[in-house]
């Protein structure tokens, strides 16, 4: 039962969040955000900006936390419900879908 609760709150945290690119002010692409971090950058990446290196930067989900890291700077920021930041003229904006319940997941089994 632990397991099955564990991936169940995985699944929420992963619904929970997500990343806005906005590429104009009539296109966006939403992006959901996990574990697995999203990359921005000019290489084989989520979002491909050209004139960037690859991997530039990277957002990811930790716990309930949203993180982004500059990897050229070395600088990472914890990021909040509807921050946003600029690259290459692209913005982007964290949005939480709702938040994590604080209550179990109900889990049905079949018997």
């Amino acid at each position: 039962a632990a397991i099955g609760y564990s991936i169940a709150l995985v699944e929420e945290l992963a619904r929970a969040a997500s990343l806005i690119v906005r590429w104009g002010p009539k296109e966006t692409t939403t992006i959901s955000l996990g574990t697995t971090p999203v990359t921005i950058g000019g290489g084989d990446d989520h979002v491909c900006l050209r004139g960037l290196p690859p991997k530039a930067y990277t957002v990811w989900m930790e716990g309930s936390r949203i993180f982004c890291k500059d990897q050229k700077a070395g600088k990472q920021v914890e990021m909040k419900d509807k921050s946003t930041f600029t690259v290459a003229r692209v913005e982007f904006q964290i949005a939480f879908k709702s938040q994590p319940s604080s209550a179990p997941a109900r889990l049905i089994a079949n018997r």
